[in-house]
């Protein structure tokens, strides 16, 4: 537990810690577009191919 909340405030602010992270190691959030569905989709699979997309995206 303790090593968890550790780590936490590490990441928080890690250079007050003494961790210097650089911006290209950091996570980047992924690209994302928001859809308007306005009907029900039957067969979602497709309609992920038909965004140029991957059901698991999706």
């Amino acid at each position: 537990m303790f090593r968890i909340l550790a780590l936490k405030t590490i990441m928080q602010s890690p250079e007050k810690y003494g961790y210097h992270i650089s911006n290209s190691s950091k996570y980047s959030m992924p690209k994302t577009t928001k859809v308007v569905v306005d009907s029900s989709i039957d067969d979602l699979c497709q309609w992920a191919k038909e965004q140029k997309n991957t059901y698991k995206m999706v």
